[in-house]
């Protein structure tokens, strides 16, 4: 039973959370930054793990969008890799993580 529930935990889905870049798990998660009024960057990163689900995170990152821009915005999502990362903390250049696929855009939040 114990092997069950740990098998299951181990499947779960991540967590919507701001990442924490901690040495354990701290990839996982959002991060924004801004870069003029109204402006930002939104990624959205789960490496490592087998239970990584393309949909799921773009969900997060829209979810995250949506909190700094209540009103509307204007941007689209893409699909880029952790070596290609426009936020420093999610730049990955070694091999166990720089073909994890992360989700990446350009916000404008609308007036």
């Amino acid at each position: 039973m114990l092997c069950l529930v740990c098998m299951l935990v181990g499947c779960a889905a991540a967590p919507y959370k701001k990442a924490d870049m901690s040495f354990y798990g701290g990839r996982t998660g959002y991060l924004d930054r801004q870069f003029a009024p109204g402006s930002y960057i939104v990624e959205y990163s789960h490496i490592g793990g087998y239970n990584y689900n393309l949909e799921l995170n773009r969900q997060y990152w829209s979810q995250r969008a949506t909190e700094l821009c209540p009103k509307g915005y204007d941007g689209t999502p893409e699909v880029i890799f952790a070596g290609e990362a426009k936020i420093e903390e999610f730049v990955c250049p070694q091999n166990f993580c720089a073909n994890y696929p992360l989700i990446s855009g350009v916000i404008r939040c609308r007036q």
